[in-house]
């Protein structure tokens, strides 16, 4: 079984053996069951094992770069509104990474905004 097919979920070159692969179905629509197109198959499904390893170790990489605070459900439930929740949006980990270390600490908050938090 391998996952949706759709181009905008994969690759050019993947795309690229997809695209081969539904060319060769059309053009042998009996021979297909009789394996013309399994080298196909074969070549788009080492593509989309390679795919699914990179997105694999780029998920891993965001992982050990969180620490895990960036969601805890508690806070929201207690006092969202005086928590001082900040929303950083970045187009990739590398730039999340150096944003992280740039945020305030709790008493550089604290201090700038002249409240003491709980």
């Amino acid at each position: 079984m391998h996952p949706d097919l759709s181009p905008h979920l994969h690759t050019d070159e993947c795309n690229k053996v997809i695209t081969e692969l539904h060319n060769c179905y059309e053009e042998h629509k009996v021979g297909k069951f009789f394996g013309q197109c399994s080298s196909l198959y074969k070549q788009m499904t080492v593509c989309l094992k390679n795919e699914r390893e990179i997105y694999r170790k780029r998920n891993q990489a965001k992982q050990e770069c969180s620490d895990g605070s960036s969601y805890n459900p508690s806070l929201i439930a207690k006092r969202p509104q005086a928590e001082g929740y900040i929303a950083i949006v970045l187009p990739n980990i590398v730039n999340s990474c150096k944003a992280k270390e740039q945020l305030m600490t709790k008493e550089d908050y604290e201090s700038a905004r002249g409240i003491k938090v709980d």
